[in-house]
């Protein structure tokens, strides 16, 4: 699997092109009392993609990472019974399948390495092609390692028990930080829906007390310019809390 690029199915797309059409409804309805901006859609359909793709690209990369720590957990304590690579990675895959579902991107990546390994292929060259391909940083950092031990013919089955420990709880450390930003990034959402709500309140509840609002250049101009503010106000809340560690 490449995951570098992620490609939307027909589902998806029918499913976004959906969603849009219904945002920028309700966002006409509640913003300038019609219905037209949900033709919007049709320009805001390309980015939103793009976007989605990106999101759904990050979370696949984000699970795979997450596995990875699993296996590091796994082959940690092979490498303490005295068992090579190729034999933590058969213990490892027989463990991962009683915690991940059959598509899950690292029982698909550690049963590719395992074949690979079956059939003699390099194991540098296995891991270096899943790291191409994921390009995340601790399979790199698990890669040079065992190069380097192999290479230097060093305690291999030592080293790499010390490695994927250290791996591991780095990646570990790493997610409890992650958590308390994404704690944050809820918070922040749920304040860039409050002015959703509170206009639908109104229009429910004291449609005159806003009606001014919807008419004239100035009152279009007074929601307009709020929708634009509650957008840049969305991009510094993801912008601001998205922690690169």
């Amino acid at each position: 699997m490449n995951y570098q690029e992620y490609v939307l199915n027909r589902q998806e797309k029918i499913g976004l092109f959906l969603a849009g059409a219904a945002f920028c409804l309700l966002t006409g309805i509640l913003f300038y009392d019609s219905p037209l901006p949900m033709f919007l859609v049709l320009i805001l359909y390309k980015p939103t993609k793009l976007f989605y793709s990106k999101y759904r690209l990050e979370k696949i990369r984000k699970d795979l990472r997450t596995g990875f720590q699993d296996f590091l957990n796994f082959a940690a304590i092979s490498f303490s019974s005295g068992r090579h690579l190729a034999e933590s990675v058969q213990e490892a895959e027989k463990n991962l399948e009683f915690m991940y579902r059959e598509s899950a991107p690292i029982l698909q990546e550690i049963r590719v390495l395992r074949k690979g390994m079956e059939k003699k292929e390099d194991e540098v060259l296995l891991l270096r092609n899943l790291y191409d391909r994921c390009g995340i940083e601790e399979v790199r950092d698990f890669l040079e390692c065992y190069e380097i031990n192999r290479s230097s013919g060093g305690n291999l089955i030592h080293a790499m028990e010390n490695t994927a420990r250290m791996i591991s709880e780095k990646i570990r450390i790493e997610k409890e930080i992650e958590i308390m930003g994404e704690e944050k990034k809820l918070e922040g959402r749920i304040l860039l829906l409050m002015p959703f709500l509170l206009l639908t309140f109104l229009r429910i509840s004291s449609p005159d007390y806003i009606h001014i609002l919807y008419e004239g250049i100035r009152g279009r101009f007074v929601m307009t310019a709020v929708l634009a503010l509650l957008g840049i106000a969305c991009f510094l809340t993801e912008r601001i809390l998205k922690i690169e560690i």
